[in-house]
This record gives C-alpha cells, structure tokens and sequence, in this order.
C-alpha cells in the first residue's frame, strides 16, 4: 500500500499536518526508502547538490526573450518599412487599391492626398489620403504618358 504522506511532502515542501500511522511495520521501512528515493540530491548531513547548471536558466530566458522580440517587434517593423515604402513610390499613373476596396488610376498627387481617376467613361474622381492606398496594382511603365481626358470638351 502506498503512503500518501510522502507525496504530500514532495509536492507542497511541508509534511502533512496529521500523518497516518502505517497499518503493517513493514511500510514503515518502505517509506524511509521510497522518501530517500524521492529526495536523491539529498545527502546523509543534509546537504543538497545541485543537479543542473547554474547557467541554465538564464540562458533559457534569454533565448524566449529574444524570440519574444522577434515575433512581436521585429515583423510590424519591417511591415512598417514596406508600407513607407510604398506610399513614397506612388507616381501618377499608378493604378492602386485602396483600403475601402476602390480601385483607381493616381491623377494628382502632394505629401498628403491622391486623386484618382475611378471611373475612365464617367471621369469620376476621388481624393484620398496617401495612408488610404493599400497597394500598387499595376505600376506606370517609365516611358508611358498618362492622359487625363477632360469631361468639358
């Protein structure tokens, strides 16, 4: 039979506040044994070895904590990088997508806003900001002109 007492003590680091007596004296001696068992880094005058590296640990929380970085900090950085790049590529002539789901063709463009060119029979115009384009479609060739048809002709 199995004496609970010694797992109470291994697993909370206190004896347990009312032992049992053991019902046979023969478990008395297995208890001894299976506790010396438990605790082998325990010596005879008390004195406990250590079983590990005392490097270990921090070693292993540098390593999390660098992939933490990696995974939380590092990817919305480089998306950060690719998005400025893009905004600062737009040209005239570029044909976009925005991030409401328009698409349109770059007529004008300052440090803040685009104007484009929805709709090529009706002339329909939008102004935008520049953070509302969400990428490039199609990019001006270099050498292509880019004709805005005027509706008052």
């Amino acid at each position: 039979m199995f004496d609970y007492s010694s797992l109470t003590l291994v697993l909370t680091g206190t004896a347990d506040p009312q032992p049992t007596a053991p019902s046979n004296p023969a478990s008395v001696q297995n208890t001894n044994t299976s506790q010396q068992q438990l605790h082998p880094t325990t010596q005879g005058s008390g004195q406990t070895q250590s079983s590990g590296s005392p490097f270990g640990m921090p070693i292993f929380l540098i390593i999390m904590l660098v992939l933490m970085y990696f995974l939380m900090f590092r990817g919305p950085q480089k998306e950060k990088k690719r998005r400025e790049a893009l905004l600062s590529a737009l040209k005239k002539g570029d044909k976009v997508l925005t991030v409401g789901g328009m698409i349109g063709t770059i007529i004008e463009l300052n440090e803040n806003e685009v104007i484009l060119r929805l709709d090529d029979n009706t002339n329909a115009r939008g102004r935008f900001t520049r953070m509302a384009v969400q990428q490039v479609i199609e990019p001006r060739a270099n050498g292509e002109k880019t004709e805005v048809p005027d509706k008052a002709q």
